[in-house]
């Protein structure tokens, strides 16, 4: 029989007797009131903790859905929350057993095993995810204690652990921190819970086990009759494991909410200073960050910036908005930011061209390295290091231009032309030299051999290249390099499968004739250029087809289509060059990009991937670009929503990649430790000399909050910990400090507005005549009290001198004058003072 039930019979049985219960009985149904007010209370929290535990487990699995960009296994995990908790929590009607909770463990293990084992390598890297996630659909189906409850937590956990290190969006972070609050607030809630469950029993304990009064009651009268709820206010509070018991007050109240979102913000500060302070001296060496990247670089490699390049690979990515590169540059000398559109415009540029892969040669509708010119690349690369190119003795008037790739798959690396060297500044590369390959024909960035396992994770990297053009390239512009150009190259670069595209060749002849009769290389190679840019009747779009499978793809664009993107365009160039006698290849990279509006940086997307030309015009290699000019208006429609908002989301994609995904021991030295230390040093320095006053003290506080990129710097994290820790102080100070400082400035004002102590000579006189007798007053004792007590204490010597009562007198002509502020009689003064002298010789008789 339940506890219920009792408490229920017995006020019926009362009832029929027509006698309130709660006159004879007042202490048995307050405790049934308090009982069932308790029971109230934990089930409110423990529902609203377990709502909180489930939810829990569904976002760490929708995080790492989004991580792997898969909607199966993990989004069916919201689904099995909700029937565990209603069928399992709630109704109670269903849950697995312990036989069948392991039977279905071991076939998540063979399941994940089998992905492990005889999947594809990205089964393989996500096999142990998977098996969270099964692990995880387990324990939601059983039965429940608390350790279940902490096995929710955990898994849900290890699924954004391992989330985070299936992706580098930016995004993710924020739902980590969406993680962060759900988590504290979950534990938080899941402790109160416990507390109140294990402390519920001390609630119900009868009121004279928790008090030692007893209740009298009259039962004639109305006003002693027991009220529930107000024998539960007379219930004594008690203090456990750090929580204040008050019978009748909810325990989720504001301070406690306020109290859970402070630790939240506590722990998100706290953990960003050690993570960014804690050198990374493990990350990016060894076999498993060598198994990392090739698991990676399994996911996915940027297409069209390979040894082998089909027609239409870069048309696969030219609507993608995905971030490449991240470009700045500055004037080596002066440091001062050079703005990279009017640099480039300045070398000859309609728009920034990033080069990258340089292909010879074309067979079969797709271009490739040449073999011949790959033999005797060793033999140049020594003759240009021992003329210094790459000892990095870099010019005062050169640009520097700053490079950060994100992870595409290549080993080539992008930059403007031209250029005289460069370096990384990953300490994890086993050289920092970047090296140009040296073939006075063929010059494009690539790291050295044995850096293959940077391809798949963001670098940074220098590039060094003159301020001005020489006077002598103005009519080339732009000009790409200057080199002489040796016979077996030549063969190389004019080579045509002649066929395969005997149209093509006709046509680049006929072209080249029209109009007035020259033997000039670069009137011919602009005539060839505008032919296919805007006199011919060419159309740009990203839609391939082909109208005659049985010829050349090439072949099929200038003859029939007539239509198609950059690489087509290149390649018809390219080839119709060489059906003319111009030595010229096709190069792969990138054209255009856009400022961001929050890091101030030049920003190329895949959408500005493209193909284009160089050719062998009068012992020089020029840039041509066959492309209509449409494809501009292409590239800005496919970003014109690109908003503020985009802006902001790539900025944090690129913070979480380059400062939590790829964060390591030199990005730490160079980002972080360096700049703080250069920081104190500076100020230390400046503060030394007296140089630092007001005014360039708000300049520059002014400068940092007008500067959003510096606010995801090293600076930016300095100053919000300078904030975090500013605005504790403060709280401390608001909180203790200012409430002590106004009751002790009340406390010296109220010191100054009383009046002094008056001294009466008579009493102190009598104080010290009792002090010589080794009798004076306590602290605590009045005045009156002490003069009673001397009364009793000097007794012989009183009524020697003819006045017992002499002591209480004085002290009643004492309070006269020190309290009341009246002044006695000269002849009342002089009677006291009498009986004080014949008190003292009474003393000294004794």
């Amino acid at each position: 029989m339940t506890r219920d039930s009792v408490f229920l019979a017995l006020k019926n049985k009362i009832c029929y007797t027509g006698i309130q219960a709660t006159e004879i009985f007042p202490e048995l149904f307050l405790n049934q009131n308090a009982f069932l007010f308790v029971r109230f209370r934990v089930s409110k929290s423990k529902t609203l903790s377990l709502i909180s535990i489930y939810s829990l487990a569904a976002l760490s699995s929708m995080l790492l859905a989004y991580a792997e960009i898969a909607f199966l296994p993990q989004c069916l995990t919201p689904f099995i929350v909700i029937v565990a908790f209603v069928f399992v929590e709630r109704k109670k009607s269903f849950s697995l057993s312990t036989l069948w909770a392991n039977l279905l463990g071991v076939a998540s293990i063979l399941l994940a095993a089998q992905e492990l084992f005889f999947g594809s390598i990205e089964g393989r890297l996500l096999s142990g995810a998977h098996l969270l996630v099964y692990l995880m659909w387990i324990v939601l189906l059983q039965k429940k204690e608390t350790q279940h409850y902490w096995w929710i937590i955990t898994l849900s956990l290890l699924q954004v652990a391992v989330g985070s290190v299936l992706t580098n969006d930016g995004s993710y972070g924020l739902f980590l921190l969406l993680f962060l609050f759900s988590s504290i607030w979950t534990l938080s809630l899941f402790w109160v819970q416990q507390v109140q469950e294990n402390f519920s029993f001390q609630e119900n304990q009868p009121l004279s086990a928790q008090s030692s009064f007893t209740i009298e009651r009259n039962e004639t009268s109305e006003q002693n009759k027991v009220s529930p709820s107000s024998k539960l206010a007379q219930r004594k509070s008690f203090a456990k494991s750090g929580i204040c018991f008050q019978p009748g007050e909810t325990w989720l109240t504001k301070r406690f909410i306020f109290g859970v979102f402070n630790n939240i913000l506590g722990a998100a500060f706290i953990s960003a200073f050690f993570f960014v302070l804690i050198p990374r001296l493990w990350i990016g060496s060894g076999r498993i960050a060598e198994a990392q990247a090739n698991a990676i670089a399994a996911l996915g490699t940027l297409t069209g910036f390979s040894d082998k390049v089909q027609l239409g690979d870069i048309g696969t990515i030219l609507e993608s908005r995905e971030k490449v590169l991240e470009v700045n540059m500055f004037h080596e000398e002066t440091g001062e930011a050079i703005d990279v559109e009017k640099y480039t415009s300045q070398l000859g540029y309609e728009e920034p061209y990033f080069r990258g892969t340089v292909l010879e040669v074309y067979k079969e509708g797709g271009w490739e390295l040449s073999s011949r010119i790959l033999s005797h690349e060793s033999e140049f690369s020594s003759h240009w290091e021992k003329q210094g190119r790459f000892k990095g003795q870099f010019l005062k008037n050169e640009v520097r231009q700053e490079y950060q790739l994100e992870p595409i798959g290549t080993e080539k690396l992008f930059a403007v032309l031209p250029f005289s060297s460069g370096w990384t500044k990953d300490a994890n590369i086993s050289s920092s030299r970047i090296d140009i390959l040296s073939h006075i024909t063929r010059r494009y960035l690539v790291l050295e051999e044995g850096n293959e396992n940077t391809n798949h994770r963001q670098l940074e990297y220098t590039i060094y290249s003159p301020a001005q053009i020489e006077e002598k390239h103005r009519r080339y512009l732009p000009v790409i390099d200057e080199s002489p150009l040796l016979w077996n190259d030549y063969t190389v670069y004019t080579a045509l499968p002649q066929k395969d595209v005997p149209g093509l060749i006709a046509l680049a002849k006929d072209v080249a004739s029209r109009g007035q009769s020259t033997t000039d290389q670069l009137v011919i190679t602009k005539r060839l250029e505008s032919f296919l840019r805007e006199t011919g009747g060419y159309t740009y779009t990203l839609k391939m087809s082909r109208k005659d499978k049985t010829i050349d793809p090439i072949e099929d664009f200038l003859l029939n289509r007539k239509s198609g993107h950059c690489e087509y365009y290149a390649t018809a160039l390219a080839l119709m060059l060489r059906a003319v006698g111009i030595p010229s290849r096709l190069v792969s990279g990138f054209k255009g990009g856009e400022k961001n509006l929050f890091t101030g940086a030049f920003e190329v997307q895949q959408r500005h991937a493209h193909a284009w030309v160089e050719a062998y015009v009068d012992g020089r290699w020029i840039l041509l670009d066959a492309t209509p000019a449409t494809r501009a208006e292409s590239v800005k429609n496919q970003g014109s929503s690109f908003s503020s908002w985009a802006n902001f989301k790539e900025m944090m994609k690129s913070f979480w990649s380059e400062n939590v995904v790829s964060m390591n021991y030199s990005k730490q030295t160079n980002s972080v430790y360096k700049p703080i230390q250069k920081s104190i040093t500076e100020w230390w320095s400046s503060f030394s000399k007296g140089e630092i006053d007001s005014q360039s003290l708000f300049a520059g506080i002014k400068d940092f909050f007008l500067s959003p990129k510096k606010w995801i710097s090293a600076t930016g994290g300095i100053v919000s910990f300078a904030l975090m820790l500013f605005l504790l102080v403060l709280y401390f100070i608001v909180r203790r400090v200012v409430p002590l400082l106004l009751r002790l400035l009340k406390k010296i004002q109220q010191q100054k507005n009383s009046i002094p102590p008056i001294k009466v000579d008579f009493y102190e006189r009598f104080s010290k005549l009792c002090a010589s007798r080794g009798f004076t007053r306590s602290q605590s004792e009045t005045q009156q009290e002490f003069a009673t007590q001397a009364v009793q204490h000097f007794n012989a010597d009183l009524a020697a001198i003819g006045s017992p009562a002499f002591p209480q007198e004085l002290v009643t002509s004492f309070y006269q004058i020190r309290f009341g502020g009246d002044e006695i009689q000269e002849p009342q003064r002089n009677l006291i003072n009498q009986l004080l002298t014949q008190l003292e010789q009474q003393f000294k008789k004794n």
